[in-house]
């Protein structure tokens, strides 16, 4: 039976600080790396400042020592490396056995025949994260020798920065599609057909190899389970022949009466169970998460899911954290879904690379639908190593994530790169023949970039095609390029987030509009480093320690307030985006909510109850600046002054409007925001004007998931400025010093300076479950302590069992007594 075993323990691993000291045998088995740091995957090879200017590129290797079991006797194993950054090469007991070009796809290779039974066996790997142009984004000429990461606007961290997994399975096994290069195939392929509320004809593939040296007689069973357990549909085939060396595609099809549907309020899933028998013994199961959805895209009609029309509201992520780049564990990928669905999105755009497993898995299993791209940036390279590697990328981006019914959009084109037609023709072609059928949805560059005629969806409309448009970044560049009104840091204020709010809003209103568009994703979800201009881009609803800006909640008032789930934030909401801070004359008040109306009090006084903004839609600036909607729009076509953030209008495309309060007279103490649906209030926030700072509050940012005693988990903690009333104080910036006792510890300085009264650090749990005390000092304010526990290690590999909360819709009365306290930072 197939055995995947956690491969991310007692790694060697060693920087090289010059490429030339390369020569000293470390792919040999008699190296001595005793003298290399010990480490466990995820792994970046250099923690880095918050701000990275000059991230470290070069030459680092990783060894691993390991005994042959005796079960592995008769047996396959497999490595399965989920990235390495960016050209990898791998060497087993001194052979070398893979060079790979990409750093944001996995590889798997067959070990069997390298391993010795008796002794150790050697893992080595080489990795070289320098500017290439072998494989994509391959971004190397657009800077200089002295600045090679001049031309770059995210970063390619190095390092092992995914997980590895040893797979043992028998010589009759179901194959991984990422190892045995079947179009259309390898592994398990499942899909839907006539899909309908009363009916779904289920369609799988599964590929077998016969890996033994004789012939085998095996049969495959597959079992649909519903999210209880419950047997849905079972496939038998019949018994087939596999001669020696060869494999076998099972094609197996099932009729399923009144199927759950997935969607993105209720994202029903089941688990199909592949098992192969020979001679009538199990010898091999796979388990496969699906859905069942269907989805038509058109320029007449857009979105249509499930016959239902639906509107994409989404935002772009980076996969970054501070200090360890891009070397995030699967339960920080998981939180990172959480806080996006927690934000009121039903989309995200994997910005601009494939992302780890674990964040797909949260998307199906919160409602997120995902536009999943292939590698690239403004770089494509005639040569044939880059051009091949483009067209792998493509087909290994759908056969490893064809099966999450979250991903709906395939982004196999080269972001914002002009390249030739004959390219993205085959990249097209490609990706319908990996994923046949209606439901492959292939978009790109339109014009300004290449010729756009081949995808099923543009990323800027095009006047001479009739094709539906999905606009992937909006609400940043636009309002004045690099220095763009809507890159706010939390340090820079209320007037500023506001400002930062006003754009997206803006934007996203203009967007809703256009003719054809399906929906639009901002840019972006969290702030992340760019390298070339020696700051953070700080254009997140989220600054990169995710906590939230005034932005976040706008995109959460724009959820349904009758969709209601007990697994994420959802519901009626109210937010107050101010801080109730002394202003010498009466001021404008801007109430984010989707409720019906809303009742502002202050110190108990009702002040104003109104119904949702409702005036005239107008140019971003009306003095000046050419016409915003345009789908050209560049840096210097608007006046970033920032025209009249939150002048009452601007919204009619909006679902639910922002309130403008007008002329609120500014008085020490509390304001409150109520809202009513249909008469009743159903939620509400305050803020309290802060007083001096006495003492800091401590929490966890778990989001969702527990901390996890692997040694590479990490969750952000965060310590809150307060005055003697427990309310935050935004203008605080006192420095603050950690201190951990248990089997954890903080990644990156433990003293941080707080910005907008909160201190962030990050926190790794150890390799030993157990309770973690986090301590926060700083001088003049009352310390504070808290405790957190971390879980024993889980398995990685096949669903065992589903879990998964049914949403509930038309459940007010939970929210009657909803109270969003003004000092929440994750919810």
């Amino acid at each position: 039976m197939r055995v995947v075993q956690q491969f991310n323990r007692c790694w060697r691993f060693h920087r090289l600080e010059a490429p030339q000291c390369d020569a000293g045998g470390h792919a040999a088995p008699s190296f001595d790396d005793s003298g290399w740091e010990e480490v466990i995957l995820p792994h970046t090879p250099r923690l880095e400042p918050v701000v990275v200017n000059d991230l470290w590129q070069g030459v680092c290797w990783y060894r691993k020592r390991f005994a042959t079991e005796d079960a592995w006797k008769d047996a396959r194993v497999f490595i399965d490396f989920g990235a390495g950054m960016q050209v990898a090469d791998v060497w087993v007991n001194g052979k070398h056995r893979c060079h790979h070009a990409g750093g944001y796809q996995g590889f798997v290779i067959d070990i069997t025949g390298d391993l010795v039974a008796e002794g150790s066996n050697l893992i080595a790997v080489r990795l070289d994260n320098r500017d290439t142009c072998e494989c994509p984004p391959g971004k190397n000429t657009y800077g200089t020798v002295a600045d090679p990461l001049s031309g770059l606007d995210f970063h390619y961290f190095g390092g092992l920065y995914r997980e590895v997994r040893l797979t043992v399975t028998d010589c009759v096994h179901i194959s991984d599609p990422l190892h045995v290069h079947v179009e259309e195939g390898g592994g398990v392929f499942v899909r839907f057909e006539g899909i309908s509320e009363a009916s779904a004809t289920m369609m799988v593939k599964t590929h077998v190899v016969n890996e033994c040296w004789s012939e085998a007689r095996c049969r495959l069973t597959s079992v649909l389970l519903d999210m209880y357990g419950n047997e849905v549909a079972r496939m038998e085939s019949d018994e087939v022949v596999l001669p020696a060396l060869n494999d076998h595609t099972f094609e197996q099809s099932a009729d399923i009466s009144h199927p759950s549907l997935w969607h993105p309020n209720h994202p029903y899933l089941y688990l199909l169970r592949s098992q192969v028998y020979r001679d009538g013994e199990l010898i091999d199961e796979v388990t496969t998460r699906v859905g069942i959805r269907h989805i038509v895209i058109s320029y007449e009609d857009g979105l249509r899911l499930n016959g239902q029309p639906m509107r994409l509201f989404g935002s772009n992520r980076h996969q970054e954290h501070p200090y360890i780049g891009n070397a995030l564990s699967a339960n920080a990928n998981w939180r990172d879904a959480h806080r996006a669905k927690a934000a009121g999105f039903s989309f995200i755009r994997l910005s601009h690379y494939p992302q780890h497993p674990a964040f797909l898995d949260a998307c199906d299993e919160l409602g997120i639908m995902v536009q999943a791209p292939v590698p690239g940036w403004q770089q494509f390279h005639n040569c044939e190593a880059f051009v091949s590697n483009a067209y792998r990328d493509v087909r290994q981006l759908i056969r490893r994530d064809r099966n999450h019914p979250s991903v709906i959009l395939w982004e196999v084109n080269l972001n914002e790169t002009a390249s030739p037609s004959w390219f993205t023709r085959e990249c097209q072609r490609i990706a319908h023949a990996e994923y046949p059928g209606d439901q492959c949805f292939t978009l790109g560059d339109g014009p300004g970039w290449q010729a756009a005629a081949v995808w099923d969806v543009l990323h800027a409309a095009d006047p001479t095609q009739r094709k539906p448009t999905m606009i992937r970044e909006y609400g940043d560049w636009a309002f004045g390029g690099n220095g763009s009104t809507t890159r706010q840091l939390r340090r820079d204020g209320e007037d500023a987030l506001l400002q930062q709010a006003w754009n997206f809003l803006w934007s996203h209103n203009q967007n809703g509009a256009r003719v054809g568009c399906i929906g639009d994703a901002s840019w972006c979800l969290f702030d992340y480093n760019r390298g070339y201009d020696h700051r953070i881009a700080a254009c997140g609803a989220m600054d990169i320690f995710r906590l939230r800006k005034f932005t976040y909640s706008l995109f959460q008032s724009q959820r349904d307030p009758r969709v209601v789930r007990p697994d994420v934030e959802s519901g009626p909401m109210v937010f107050i985006a101010s801080y109730w801070t002394p202003r010498e004359s009466p001021t404008k008040v801007v109430v984010f909510s989707n409720c019906d109306e809303v009742e502002l009090l202050l110190n108990g006084r009702p002040l104003a109850r109104r119904a949702p903004d409702a005036g005239p839609t107008t140019r971003y600036n009306q003095r000046q600046g050419s016409d915003p909607t345009s789908s050209t729009v560049g840096a210097t076509d608007l006046d970033t002054s920032g025209g009249d953030p939150f002048d009452g209008g601007n919204c009619e495309h909006l679902d639910h409007p922002p309130f403008t309060f007008f002329g609120v007279p500014w008085e020490d103490g509390e304001l409150r925001a109520v809202g009513y649906l249909d008469g009743q209030a159903v939620a509400g926030h305050i803020v309290q004007t802060p007083g001096a700072p006495t003492s800091l509050e401590l929490s966890f940012a778990l989001s969702g998931r527990s901390l996890e005693a692997n040694g590479a988990d990490a969750i952000f903690v965060y310590a809150s400025v307060v005055d003697a009333a427990g309310t935050l104080v935004p203008r605080a910036e006192h420095p603050i010093t950690f201190e951990v006792d248990g089997p954890a510890q903080v990644i990156g300085p433990m003293s941080v300076i707080a910005e907008a009264g909160i201190a962030p650090v990050l926190l790794r749990a150890g390799t030993e479950p157990g309770t973690i005390t986090v301590t926060a000092r700083s001088t003049g304010l009352q310390e504070v302590g808290g405790k957190i526990a971390s879980v024993p290690e889980s398995a990685i590999g096949q669903y065992e069992v589903l879990s998964q909360s049914r949403s509930t819709r038309d459940d007010l009365a939970a929210f009657q007594d909803l109270r969003t306290a003004s000092k929440s930072l994750e919810g």
